[in-house]
């Protein structure tokens, strides 16, 4: 080891000890004798008379001087040399344990020679051929542990040691020899890791069961099936606490919203105009509320996404509407300026000229140039709607005659399968005796003026000849 110590090669190529070692003679790398590098029988150079006249060598340089000058030079050669196993590149460190349990550090040679009958020969990593590092780290094969390295140079050797998926497999050779255990932060940080982990799948869960329009309340089943699977959940009951029903599946889902609400404000900041789209509704329950989304440019790319919900508390007025929606800017801080346009329905409370929403926040906020469009799908249906009506001669506004009874065979048709069973099943058997679609009669709803359409087509498809 003094002479490995004074070249300087062991303290750049091999890892520093840590531990007292325990290296024999027989494994001990030695400095590399340049001298027998080559061999005994390998041709040396000579000088040779140069001329100063012509510039040129007065003597003929042979074929064999210019090859043995060429591997001088480039310390290359093509046939493979057993001095290249005891040079300080060609060895790992490792870690071996003795019969009293003591750790004894010791170097092993990772190059072999691969020698083919009729091929050439070939040189392979012990190394990264046992941690199966078949790929460097730019991506391309790793010849030392895939197709084997043919011989060519000493160099190619010292560049190998230096490698990055070699030094990785040097690193996972002590972690193996060592047998030691992860320490405290390690084992705490791998633990946190599995809980968010738990927490994260009971999230997308919940999640899950929302985008496919199920109930909350078949977390609890779907947990048992996700476990099954071998997905990694938290338990049953922490602590006491569940956290795989109902109120804990809304919980994470109000947690997800409020991150995604975050994430979007922020890039309605960012936007340098705003638009805005609000819908007024009714429940079933009869709860007025007020559905609001956004328009903005995200990296010079206009975008459309869900703002909020606005709970109107049984008062559908403008100027509710208003505070209600000042008040969601004002909590994030939303700048109004740069608000240039909103799109509504053709109710008056949107529309309305001097006292509408879109003309409230003009006076409010001082943006006369807020531009105000109706939904076109709206307005449509609103022209077709009117369409079929007339004024009778005492000033009302009635449905035409043609319209009325079209309106009311449709629903006829609707009630004639709907209210039986028997009906529905003889319905279907004909449809897949014709190859027809399996379309079921659908109501017409006065409020869903887009129904239409779809109640006359499984009319339409029923009845074709």
């Amino acid at each position: 080891m003094s002479g490995l110590k004074k070249s300087g090669t062991i303290d750049r190529f091999l890892l520093k000890p840590t531990h007292t070692r325990a290296i024999s003679s027989s494994q001990q790398p030695q400095q590399l004798d340049v001298e027998h590098l080559f061999g005994e029988n390998e041709p040396t150079t000579q000088p040779v008379p140069f001329n100063q006249n012509n510039n040129n060598f007065s003597t003929p340089v042979t074929s064999a001087a210019l090859k043995v000058s060429t591997a001088q030079r480039s310390s290359r050669r093509t046939n493979y040399s057993v001095q290249w196993e005891k040079v300080a590149e060609s060895f790992y460190r490792t870690y071996t344990y003795d019969l009293l349990g003591q750790k004894q550090e010791k170097f092993v040679c990772w190059l072999h020679k691969k020698e083919d009958e009729n091929g050439p020969i070939k040189l392979g990593c012990r190394l990264c051929e046992k941690y199966q590092m078949i790929k460097n780290s730019n991506g391309k094969n790793n010849p030392w542990a895939t197709h084997d390295f043919i011989v060519s140079a000493l160099n190619d050797i010292k560049k190998h040691s230096s490698n990055d998926v070699h030094h990785k497999a040097q690193v996972l050779e002590l972690e193996l020899s060592l047998k030691s255990q992860p320490d405290w932060l390690t084992t705490q940080a791998k633990t946190i890791s599995r809980h968010q982990e738990s927490i994260q799948n009971l999230m997308l869960s919940s999640v899950y069961l929302c985008q496919q329009d199920q109930s909350l309340n078949s977390l609890q089943p779907l947990c048992n099936l996700l476990e099954k699977t071998g997905v990694q959940l938290l338990p049953a009951e922490v602590a006491g606490i569940s956290y795989r029903n109902n109120d804990a599946a809304l919980l994470f889902l109000q947690y997800v919203a409020r991150i995604l609400h975050k994430e979007l404000v922020e890039k309605i900041k960012a936007s340098p105009v705003i638009g805005w789209m609000m819908d007024e509704s009714t429940s079933r329950t009869t709860e007025k509320s007020c559905i609001v989304d956004v328009r903005y440019l995200d990296n010079y790319e206009s975008k459309t996404s869900f703002y909020g919900l606005m709970n109107m508390e049984g008062d559908g007025t403008a100027e509710n509407i208003v505070n209600n929606i000042s008040e969601l800017w004002e909590k994030d801080e939303i700048d109004v300026i740069k608000s240039c346009w909103i799109a509504s329905d053709n109710a008056s409370t949107f529309t309305g000229v001097h006292e509408g929403v879109a003309a409230q926040l003009r006076k409010k906020y001082k943006i006369n140039y807020l531009e105000l469009n109706t939904c076109a799908a709206h307005s449509f249906a609103l022209v077709g709607s009117h369409a079929g009506q007339y004024v009778d001669v005492d000033r009302k506004l009635k449905t035409r005659a043609e319209l009325a009874n079209f309106e009311h065979i449709i629903g006829r048709i609707h009630n004639y399968f709907n209210r039986s069973v028997t009906r529905q099943q003889k319905l279907k058997k004909w449809q897949n005796y014709l190859d027809l679609p399996e379309l079921k009669f659908k109501r017409l709803f006065d409020i869903r003026w887009s129904s239409v359409r779809g109640c006359m087509k499984p009319i339409i498809e029923n009845t074709k000849p």
